[in-house]
C-alpha cells in the first residue's frame, strides 16, 4: 500500500488541479472519458491542460457554443429533474383532466366515463362540448392538457439539446452520432408534443394529427436510436429503450392505419405512446443521478 502511495503521489494533486480547476471543470463530463494526450499532459505537464476539441487539437474555451453547454450543465443540474417531473406531471394530469370528463350541463345528462380503451389522450385537450369521433366528448379542464402538452414538448427541445452535449464529446464515435441522431429526433416529437397542445383535435385536425405523428413517431425513433447507440449507459435501461420503443413504433403504425385489434383506439395510443413518457421519467432520473454522484465525487476531492 506503501509503495502505491509512492507511485500516484505525484500525480494526484495533478489531476485534482485540472478537476478542481473553475475553467476546466465544464470538461468533465460523466459521459466523456479523457483522451490520452490530455491524461498525458496532466502526468507530465503539471495540470494545466487547456481544453481540446474532440476531432482538432486547436484548444477550446469555456466561452465558446460547446463550451457553455457544458458549463451549463455543470452549473444546473436541473433539466434530468425537470423533464422527469414533466412527465409525471403528464400521467397526473390525464387523472386530473379525466375526472370530471363528460359532466351534466343544463338538460343533458352526465355523459359517459373517460375510457381508456375508446377515448384518445387528445379528446383530454378537446375545447369543445358535443359529439367527437363517434362519442360524447366534454373536457371542462382541457387547457391543463393542453398546457401540460406544450410544457413537455418545450422540456423535450431544450432538454434533448442540453443532454446531448454531454454526450456529443464520447470517445467512442458511435455515440456521437447516435446521440446527434436520437436527440434530434426527441427534440422533434418535442415539436409535436408543442404542435398537438396548441391546435386541438377539434380545431385543426391536419396540424394536430401531424403533432401527434411527430410526438410519438420521433420520440420512440429517437429512443430507439439512442438504446442501440448509447452502450455506456446502464444496461436495464439500454434494453427497455429498445424494447420500449420498439413496442411503441408498432403500435403507433397500427393506431395511423385504424388497426386496433380489440383494444380501442385510446388503447392502441397509449401503447405507442406511454414507452415514450415511461422513458422519459427514468432518463431524466439517470441523468439526475449521474449529476448528483459527479458533485458529490468533487466535493470529496475538495475536502481532501
Amino acid at each position: 500500500m506503501q509503495n502505491c502511495d509512492r507511485l500516484f503521489a505525484p500525480v494526484v494533486p495533478r489531476v485534482r488541479a485540472a478537476v478542481l480547476s473553475p475553467t476546466r471543470f465544464a470538461r468533465f463530463s460523466p459521459h466523456r472519458e479523457v483522451p490520452s494526450h490530455e491524461f498525458r499532459a496532466l502526468r507530465e505537464g503539471g495540470g494545466t491542460v487547456a481544453a481540446s476539441s474532440p476531432t482538432t487539437n486547436m484548444p477550446t474555451t469555456a466561452r465558446g457554443p460547446t463550451g457553455w453547454v457544458r458549463t451549463f450543465n455543470a452549473r444546473y443540474d436541473w433539466m434530468g429533474v425537470a423533464i422527469a417531473a414533466l412527465s409525471a406531471w403528464y400521467f397526473l394530469a390525464t387523472v386530473v383532466v379525466a375526472w370530471v370528463f363528460n359532466p351534466a350541463q343544463g338538460k343533458t345528462r352526465e355523459g359517459p366515463e373517460y375510457s381508456l380503451v375508446k377515448n384518445t389522450i387528445s379528446d383530454l385537450g378537446n375545447t369543445a362540448c358535443g359529439a367527437y369521433g363517434g362519442s360524447r366528448v366534454c373536457s371542462p379542464r382541457y387547457i391543463v392538457m393542453d398546457a401540460t402538452f406544450a410544457l413537455l414538448g418545450i422540456a423535450m427541445i431544450i432538454g434533448s439539446f442540453l443532454i446531448y452535449s454531454e454526450f456529443s464529446k464520447k470517445a467512442l464515435r458511435r455515440e456521437q452520432i447516435g446521440a446527434k441522431i436520437g436527440f434530434a429526433c426527441i427534440a422533434l416529437g418535442g415539436f409535436g408534443s408543442i404542435l398537438v397542445g396548441s391546435f386541438p383535435e377539434n380545431t385543426n385536425g391536419t396540424m394536430h394529427a401531424t403533432g401527434a405523428g411527430l410526438a410519438i413517431g420521433g420520440g420512440e425513433l429517437g429512443i430507439l436510436v439512442l438504446g442501440f447507440a448509447l452502450v455506456t449507459i446502464p444496461e436495464g435501461l439500454r434494453h427497455f429503450m429498445i424494447y420500449g420503443s420498439a413496442v411503441g413504433i408498432v403500435a403507433a403504425l397500427s393506431f395511423a392505419l385504424k388497426h386496433h385489434f380489440g383494444l380501442g383506439a385510446g388503447g392502441m395510443e397509449r401503447i405507442a405512446q406511454y414507452p415514450e413518457s415511461i422513458w422519459l421519467i427514468s432518463f431524466g432520473l439517470y441523468v439526475t443521478r449521474d449529476h448528483y454522484s459527479r458533485g458529490l465525487l468533487l466535493r470529496g476531492l475538495r475536502k481532501r
